[in-house]
């Protein structure tokens, strides 16, 4: 089960590195760049939320808190996608990319405190570090 975790957390790591390393990146770039480095970290607290479902370890309103955020989590990233993307044709602006990414992170820090209350120990130790 660790190598579950700390692949992606390598991953996520690696990601923010390459993004603090990137001093002349544009928005856009910086701007996916975030839209990857969210997606890693909750593909990680997913992750570790699935494996504690299987141990038992959640209960129903935990259950479906989780679908009711994972559905945000969707949601806000395809409005973040859209965000970015419509900057990229021209006709949006920066704040907009921020308000979009602003929202994305807010539901992954929601996921991710949700998740850490019923994750054991060794894993909500890796979790915590994520971006």
């Amino acid at each position: 089960m660790k190598p579950r975790i700390k692949l992606p957390t390598i991953t996520a790591g690696a990601l923010v590195a390459v993004w603090l390393l990137s001093g002349c990146a544009t928005f856009e770039t910086t701007a996916y760049r975030t839209l990857g480095t969210t997606a890693a970290t909750v593909d990680t607290v997913m992750t570790a939320y699935a494996d504690a479902y299987a141990a038992g370890q959640s209960t129903p309103a935990i259950d479906r808190k989780v679908d009711e955020l994972w559905l945000e989590y969707r949601k806000a990233t395809l409005a973040s996608k859209i965000a970015v993307e419509t900057y990229r044709a021209g006709k949006g602006s920066e704040d907009a990319v921020y308000a979009a990414l602003a929202g994305l992170a807010a539901n992954k820090e929601q996921l991710r405190a949700l998740i850490l209350t019923i994750v054991l120990p060794s894993k909500a130790a890796a979790i915590q570090r994520l971006p």
